[in-house]
């Protein structure tokens, strides 16, 4: 599954479709809302995301007001709560042997766009902890430049608003399958925003250790076992991390992502896609957390007045 889980953990550490403003240097970001996605012949398109680089404290309050529909929810959005709402929304669309799933998804944090730089993002990537959730089981590996040297990849290199990096994941779905994938993912800061935005990487497809594929997990006599491997058709994701105008100490981020779910693993049925509102409450609330613990640490060796 293209992950949700790999984006959000990184905060822990509609317009003009030509979008030429801030994240017109991210070349994924721009891919995905120009061209969009994809999947075995059919595209996906992108939407750009609703709130802005500069908006005025009236557009963003129309905006709110505009996804959340009435003034109280924007509050409620708003508070500074582990439980605070988050908006989902969910479609699916297929391919000749795939469902699509697709995620929309708003929630606010209270913390600093400044909690979030380049370095943390690289640390943050190399000793991501397995996440378990729902029956599930997700890990993510960092490639370094000796792996993607040897495969001739360069990467571009970091600078004050970007990084690029490559990371492997493998999830583990309801003890049925097994399925892993190569992403090349940017990252990208402005002075009010960032943008990160993540791809399947088709160059990886038969890589022989980092390869885009998935097969069934088999029981036989009580032992499983991997059933054939069959290519996996990946997915892509963008996350926007924005300070609001009329708070600067919050933050609203906005995720669209699609990923492919080939028929083989449940034969189209919503097991999966009713993981997702689990996934996502799981991984914002976590996220709240760590970031209120953060918050804390600097007023625990000073004295009590």
């Amino acid at each position: 599954m293209h992950s949700l889980l790999l984006l959000i953990p990184i905060l822990a550490a509609g317009a003009d479709s030509k979008d030429e403003g801030l994240y017109a240097s991210n070349p994924v970001y721009r891919a995905l809302v120009t061209d969009g996605l994809e999947i075995e012949g059919k595209k996906f398109a992108f939407p750009l995301p609703l709130l802005r680089d500069g908006q005025s404290i009236e557009a963003e309050r129309k905006t709110l007001i505009g996804l959340l529909e009435s003034e109280r929810k924007v509050t409620e959005f708003l508070r500074d709560s582990v439980s605070a709402p988050f908006i989902l929304k969910l479609n699916d669309e297929k391919t000749a042997t795939s469902l699509v799933r697709r995620v929309d998804l708003w929630f606010a944090v209270h913390a600093s766009l400044d909690d979030i730089d380049l370095d943390a993002l690289s640390r943050n990537a190399e000793a991501a902890k397995p996440i378990e959730v729902g029956n599930m089981r997700f890990e993510s590996r960092l490639l370094g430049a000796d792996e993607l040297e040897a495969r001739g990849i360069a990467i571009p290199k970091a600078d004050d608003t970007s990084k690029t990096l490559f990371i492997h994941q493998t999830g583990r779905l309801l003890d049925r399958i097994h399925v892993e994938g190569t992403d090349m993912m940017v990252a990208s800061r402005s002075p009010h925003s960032w943008v990160v935005a993540a791809r399947t990487d088709r160059r990886f497809d038969e890589d022989p250790k980092a390869a885009n594929r998935w097969w069934p997990i088999v029981r036989r006599g009580g032992q499983e076992q991997a059933g054939p491997a069959q290519p996996f058709p990946g997915g892509a994701s963008y996350v926007t991390i924005t300070r609001l105008a009329s708070a600067p100490n919050v933050l609203v981020a906005e995720a669209h992502f699609s990923f492919a779910e080939p028929r083989g693993w449940f034969d189209g049925a919503p097991i999966l896609r009713s993981k997702i509102s689990l996934i996502a409450q799981d991984q914002i609330r976590q996220l709240r957390r760590d970031i209120a613990k953060r918050k804390e640490r600097p007023q625990a060796g000073k004295p009590s007045e």
